[in-house]
């Protein structure tokens, strides 16, 4: 590895945020055993809490809510990823961190159609115009899962999914017809969950770009 130069010249098959995280962890506390597994263990306790909001949002009960957390906190797999130093948990955390941000821009998206329910008329003359800075927090965290590992496109075209058929839904519960806007729709869509991604993985290979040619 080059780390005067930010890049692995060697280990060359991932993109690099998991391990700038990995690297974090070794140059706060050292290249022993804690600092190998410090951001590992970081990652894990926070996919455990994000996991929790996830539930809760879901299901709207607490106590499903930590039965959830605490079943991932006791997994197998999840336990494993967390104690060492494995790029698996960093994806999941951000895939996990991206659809949370997904839930709460489709929450609010859903909660204009319900303060507008006394006013039938005024509902469905138009779809209102409102920022949507969790869709873009949510291109930001799916952007980070990219530059660590490759798979998370998987997890971004289900995103995309999602985010369609949501926006269907309100768009037919808010104006009574789905098709409403849809360049509107698409537009949105691949800014948030295609280009922002794509911009932040190649923004991770800057060092690459800075140091090779």
């Amino acid at each position: 590895s080059d780390p005067a130069r930010g890049v692995d010249p060697v280990f060359v098959v991932h993109p690099p945020v998991g391990k700038w995280l990995i690297a974090a962890g070794i140059a706060t506390f050292g290249d022993n055993s804690l600092g190998w597994r410090f951001s590992s263990a970081v990652a894990g306790t926070l996919l455990v809490a994000v996991t929790y909001a996830i539930a809760l949002r879901l299901f709207r009960r607490r106590g499903i809510a930590a039965l959830t957390a605490f079943l991932l906190s006791i997994e197998g797999l999840a336990l494993t990823m967390s104690r060492i130093s494995m790029l698996d948990g960093f994806l999941a955390l951000f895939v996990t961190l991206g659809f949370w941000c997904l839930l709460i821009d489709r929450d609010h998206r859903w909660s204009l159609v319900t303060d507008g329910a006394d006013d039938a008329g005024t509902a469905r003359a138009r779809l209102p115009r409102t920022s949507r800075p969790h869709l873009w927090l949510a291109g930001l965290a799916f952007g980070l899962a990219l530059a660590t590992k490759w798979s998370a496109v998987l997890a971004i075209a289900g995103a995309g999914m999602f985010l369609l058929v949501s926006e269907l839904a309100w768009r037919r519960a808010v104006t009574g017809r789905w098709w409403r806007q849809l360049p509107r729709l698409v537009a949105t869509g691949v800014a948030s969950l295609i280009i922002v991604p794509a911009v932040i993985y190649v923004a991770s290979y800057a060092a690459w770009f800075a140091n090779y040619e």
